[in-house]
């Protein structure tokens, strides 16, 4: 019976969607409240309503780890999307310094709305380009053409086939070494990183700034067989894995979070 429910509530739930969003378009402002910190977002489809009411629930250990980032300290947000942990870490943190890098175009016009239903458009910087190892020239492919979507990616092959990715465009890249020697950015104390895919070309973007960031929290997908990679990069630049949280599909993701020693 229980089984009947859900699937005539996840029916009727795309029903509504499909009216409210495809054939109305509306939009309307979500406020959430989670450690005492109000947040306003704003709401155009399922999936950045997902977005809101999933905040305290999706990733605890993410928020956790936030509340804990030091006053007058730099958090860069590599792979943003709509903003969730960029407003959150500004809003909690008065004194943080925050970068939120976001290059999927429709993700990023929500993260602006959202920045400014939230007092931030002055307080925050927006970095609208994908990083990578080097400054270069590649292809980023918008995973879901949609706003809130996820899985986008960077492709850097020579090869891409730009038929297979009709979601796809040609972007310059940079790298966090990049930003701090040639563009004065300042130093991130705090990294996150979920980039689908990215992360190792980001990772080895860093070069030599290692020693001035204290932790860098990797969103790892396909986790079982990525985790011994990633861990032995981080462990060569002297952090050490600290705490896991997985979640997605049958938990094949996970956030890890690592700690400079």
């Amino acid at each position: 019976m229980d089984r009947i429910f859900k699937s005539i509530n996840f029916r009727v739930n795309k029903i509504k969607n499909y009216i409210f969003f495809k054939i109305l378009k509306l939009k309307y402002v979500k406020l959430v409240n989670h450690n005492r910190v109000n947040i306003k977002f704003l709401i155009t489809n399922d999936i950045t309503d997902y977005r809101a009411k999933s905040f305290s629930t999706k990733e605890p250990k993410t928020l956790n780890w936030i509340e804990k980032f030091e006053k007058d300290k730099c958090f860069w947000d590599i792979g943003s999307n709509v903003g969730v942990y960029t407003i959150y870490a500004k809003l909690l943190n008065k004194s943080l310094n925050v970068i939120s890098f976001e290059p999927s175009f429709k993700n990023l016009n929500i993260l602006y709305e959202n920045l400014k239903l939230n007092n931030l458009n002055n307080s925050i910087t927006i970095f609208p380009l994908p990083l990578s190892n080097n400054k270069s020239i590649g292809n980023f492919v918008l995973g879901d053409d949609v706003d809130g979507g996820a899985n986008s990616m960077l492709n850097l092959l020579d090869n891409f086939n730009q038929t297979k990715y009709i979601n796809s465009f040609r972007s310059t890249t940079l790298s966090v070494n990049n930003l701090i020697n040639e563009f004065n950015f300042p130093k991130p104390d705090y990294i996150k990183i979920d980039v689908d895919g990215n992360e190792m070309n980001i990772l080895n973007g860093i070069c030599n700034h290692y020693n001035s960031i204290k932790e860098i929290l990797i969103e790892i997908d396909d986790f079982q067989n990525n985790i011994d990679k990633v861990e032995n990069f981080m462990r060569d630049k002297n952090f050490l894995l600290s705490d896991i949280e997985n979640f997605g599909k049958e938990n094949k993701t996970a956030n890890t979070l690592f700690k400079r020693q």
